[in-house]
């Protein structure tokens, strides 16, 4: 919905520069155009901070709104660390919460770590270590999240081989994660496989016929809507542009590359904008003499095009090899470390990512009727829900607890076609905060209905 910018008295809007500023206020607003995303530097407010580093991992914890950092690898005696940091994004402070005792992952870089949200846990995988000789990793750890204690996998064959710079995401569908190519002193790999927490075992999914080629470097996230892991670029004899889906369900990979597309790189730092159902990716480095970069491009998954944005402000210098993670409630990425010459230590936010006009208004009318796994979940105060209507329908969108009982209506009324957005704030129909526990919420329609489990954390 348009903004007007309010009326001035007479006294004050009687001059012509000012009578012609209000007047393109209200274009502006009529307009509906976004305001341009913006670079924010974040300077932590007090206490220690993590070395600076490149190739670390990171998951954002929405419980605890928080980034979480794992391991990496310093420039100045090049040694790679296995310490672990929590950024508390309300605060705006470190804090270390590498475990005192008990096992560790030996330290690395260039590893992968996936969050898995129904055990409050970070899983970390693979990697690479150069101080005093080269080593190679396959083993799978966990972090709980809220014991801050490690614990080993130890899963039988089959497993992938040891490899670094490989890919992965978490499917919370199979609670599974999944991870794409890689290299070892072998070469490259083209594979794919799904590890299996809860059962302790690996599956090779690797399909037949159509597939990315031998990668490393490369980046993946998790597109929820598509139930898909998205895989871009990377290394094979040179910088990779390709843009790949792999579908979770079906386990086929289909190519997305467009024409019209950027330079390739690897060693981007990317995440999943899920409110614009998008990969952004910001630096890398693009090989030869284009070398690093800090441009930030994003995908449309609905389109299939690239976009460059032109954010304000005064961006984070070009680098490669940075974390970062994705932020839904506040629609923001944030950025951390990475490598120009030397590791970095600086915290960055590329704030306001979503236009402002109605997302059904930008969007191509979906094709199915579909009702998205909510997230942050668990949740402790808010939590998004993401469904789509292929045709009008009345909608009932309805939170009930386990024994099946309606706690708290969301949506009840007729609705075109389009992508819609519910918030729940854990708390019933008359506003009383709701025990711990597992919910569901249901999407019905007069032909449809879909149910999904959701878990509320006090």
């Amino acid at each position: 919905m348009a903004k007007f910018a309010p009326a001035l008295p007479p006294s004050q809007g009687s001059t012509p520069v000012t009578r012609l500023l209000l007047a393109l206020l209200c274009i502006a607003a009529l307009d509906g155009t976004a305001p341009a995303q913006t670079w924010h530097e974040i300077i932590p407010r007090e206490g220690p901070a993590p070395k600076a580093r490149y190739n670390a991992s990171a998951i954002y914890d929405p419980v605890d709104h928080r980034m979480v950092l794992f391991g990496g690898r310093t420039s100045t005696s090049e040694i790679e660390l296995n310490d672990v940091w929590s950024f508390g994004l309300s605060e705006e402070t470190w804090t270390e919460i590498t475990p005192d005792e008990g096992p560790s992952p030996v330290p690395r870089s260039t590893h992968n770590a996936v969050y898995d949200p129904v055990e409050r846990r970070m899983l970390v995988w693979s990697g690479q270590k150069l101080k005093g000789g080269s080593e190679f990793f396959n083993d799978v750890w966990s972090f709980d999240l809220t014991q801050h204690t490690w614990s080993l996998f130890e899963p039988p064959d089959p497993r992938p081989n040891v490899r670094y710079g490989t890919a992965a995401v978490f499917d919370p569908r199979a609670r599974s994660l999944v991870t794409f190519a890689g290299f070892t002193d072998e070469g490259r790999f083209d594979d794919t496989w799904a590890f299996d927490p809860d059962g302790n075992s690996w599956t090779d999914i690797s399909p037949p016929g159509s597939r990315p080629l031998k990668r490393c470097l490369h980046h993946a996230v998790y597109d929820r809507r598509g139930h898909s892991m998205i895989i871009y670029g990377g290394q094979s004899e040179g910088a990779q542009k390709d843009i790949w889906a792999f579908d979770l369900e079906e386990q086929t990979w289909t190519e997305l590359t467009p024409e019209d597309s950027p330079s390739g790189r690897w060693y981007a730092a990317a995440v999943y904008d899920a409110r614009n159902h998008r990969f952004l990716m910001f630096g890398g480095n693009r090989g030869g003499d284009a070398g690093t970069t800090d441009e930030v491009w994003t995908f449309d998954l609905q389109t299939n095009a690239w976009t460059l944005l032109q954010a304000q402000g005064a961006p984070p210098i070009k680098r490669t090899r940075a974390a970062a993670v994705y932020v839904e409630s506040e629609d923001r990425m944030v950025v951390f470390g990475g490598a120009e010459g030397t590791s970095l230590d600086d915290m960055w936010s590329l704030e306001g990512l979503s236009p402002a006009t109605a997302v059904e208004n930008q969007t191509p009318r979906p094709d199915a009727f579909s009702l998205e796994q909510n997230y942050p979940n668990p949740c402790n105060s808010s939590t998004t829900i993401h469904y789509s209507l292929a045709a009008a329908a009345r909608v009932d969108l309805r939170i009930h607890d386990v024994l099946g009982r309606p706690v708290r209506h969301l949506a009840g009324k007729r609705q075109e076609a389009g992508a819609y957005t519910a918030v729940w704030d854990g708390t019933d129909d008359r506003g009383r905060p709701l025990a711990s526990g597992v919910y569901f919420y249901r999407l019905s329609t007069g032909m449809d209905r879909q149910t999904r489990r959701l878990v509320l954390l006090r």
